[in-house]
C-alpha cells in the first residue's frame, strides 16, 4: 500500500500528539489491509507463503456405524449423513485455523517475534526522521520512478511536518540482531533500523524507536493532485515562507497525500490501515482542510473506495509514467464555534 510520490497509497489518530496503543486495544483485523500494505505502490508486494498448518484442535472420533448395521434391518442408514456432517465440521475448523494463522496479528507476530508487545507510537514526522523516511521509501518502492526523492522529503518535512505521520515501535537492536543472525542481516530485513534513534539516553538495553510506516503530504491548490503539487520549488531553502506556484500551498483546503509506505516485512500486518486511519483522523481534527486527495493505479481504486475515498476519474498526473487515477476523501465540515462570525 504505498504511495510514495507516486501518489499516495494507502491504513488512531493523534493530531500533533504522539499516540500509543497497546496490542489489546488495536484490532488490526477489523478492516481490510492495503494490498501489499502499500496502496499506490506497484512494487510493494512482499509477502511470504504461510507455513504448513498445525492442527491443534481436538476433534471427536466418529465410530464406524456400518460395523453394527443389520443388512436386513428396515432402519434408515444415516451413516452418509454423519460422515457428511463430520466433513463439514472439519472443513469449518480448518478454515478457522487458516484464517487465524493469516490474520494481521498472526503475521505481525511472525514478522517481529522478538517484540513482546506491539505498542505503536504514532506521531508527526520531523526533519530528524528524514534518513529513516528515505530508507523506508526505497525499500517500499522497488521502482525508482515511484519513489519520493530525498529533496522532496527534506522539503515536505521542513515546510509542513504537521501533514505527516510515522508509526514507530520500540525494539532492542541486540534482540533483532540475535533473531536475524547478525546486525547486517537485521538491517537488510528492517531497512530503517540503521537510522533508528535511541528511545532515551543511557538506556541500559539500548532500545531504539524503529520507523515502520510513514505518510507524507502537502496542501494542494485544487481538489485533486497535479504534477505542480508534487514538485519542489527551486531554491526553497531560501524562500523564507514566500508563496510559490508549485509545491505546498499553505492556505489551501486540500491535503495531497504523496507518500504512504510500509516496511516490506510488515506489509499485510494492518500497519497501512492503522496509519491511514490515524492520518484521516488527524486531518479531521485539525478542522483546517476540506479533503484529502491522492492518486493510485487502477487496481487500487476499489480498495480506496472501501476506505471512504471517491473515484474522481483518470488523473492527468504524468509522474512515474502516468496511468494514475484521482481519489478524494471529503472531510466532514466542522461546526462553527459559538461567537465566531461566519
Amino acid at each position: 500500500m504505498v504511495v510514495s510520490d507516486s501518489p499516495a497509497a494507502a491504513t488512531a489518530s493523534e493530531a500533533g500528539d504522539s499516540a500509543r496503543a497497546s496490542n489489546s486495544s488495536i484490532n488490526l483485523s477489523a478492516a481490510p489491509t492495503f494490498p501489499h500494505e502499500t496502496p499506490h505502490c506497484p512494487g510493494h508486494d512482499v509477502t511470504t507463503a504461510p507455513d504448513s498448518e498445525t492442527n491443534n484442535v481436538n476433534t471427536a472420533v466418529v465410530p464406524d456405524l456400518t460395523a453394527t448395521t443389520d443388512p436386513d434391518s428396515d432402519a434408515v442408514d444415516e451413516t452418509s449423513d454423519v460422515d457428511g456432517d463430520f466433513a463439514t465440521l472439519q472443513k469449518m475448523l480448518s478454515q478457522k485455523r487458516r484464517a487465524a494463522k493469516d490474520s494481521p496479528e498472526a503475521r505481525l507476530q511472525k514478522a517481529l517475534p522478538f517484540v513482546p508487545t506491539f505498542a505503536p507510537n504514532i506521531r508527526p514526522l520531523t526533519i530528524a526522521d528524514v534518513d529513516a523516511c528515505v530508507a523506508l521509501e526505497n525499500a517500499a518502492f522497488p521502482n525508482p520512478e515511484h519513489r519520493a526523492t530525498r529533496d522532496k522529503f527534506e522539503y515536505r518535512l521542513t515546510v509542513c511536518p504537521e501533514l505527516s505521520l510515522g508509526v514507530f515501535i520500540t525494539i532492542v537492536p541486540s534482540q533483532a540482531h540475535s533473531f536475524f543472525g547478525d546486525a547486517t542481516t537485521a538491517a537488510e530485513k528492517l531497512e530503517t533500523l540503521p537510522y533508528a534513534r535511541p528511545v532515551e539516553t543511557d538506556r541500559a538495553d539500548g532500545a531504539v524507536s524503529l520507523l515502520l510506516a510513514h505518510i507524507v503530504s502537502t496542501r494542494c491548490r485544487g481538489a485533486i493532485i497535479t504534477d505542480a503539487d508534487m514538485a519542489v520549488p527551486d531554491g526553497w531553502r531560501s524562500l523564507n515562507g514566500k508563496s510559490t506556484e508549485v509545491g505546498h500551498q499553505e492556505t489551501a483546503g486540500t491535503v495531497g497525500l504523496h507518500s504512504l509506505a510500509v516496511l516490506p516485512r510488515l506489509q499485510r500486518c494492518g500497519i497501512g490501515q492503522l496509519i491511514m486511519k490515524a492520518f484521516l483522523d488527524q486531518m479531521r481534527n485539525m478542522g483546517l482542510v476540506e479533503r484529502v486527495a491522492l492518486i493510485c493505479q487502477e487496481n487500487l481504486i476499489s480498495y480506496y473506495e472501501r476506505t471512504g475515498f471517491k473515484h474522481a476519474g483518470e488523473s492527468r498526473v504524468r509522474y512515474g509514467g502516468g496511468g494514475w487515477h484521482d481519489m478524494v476523501y471529503d472531510l466532514p465540515r466542522q461546526p462553527a464555534k459559538p461567537g465566531l462570525a461566519l
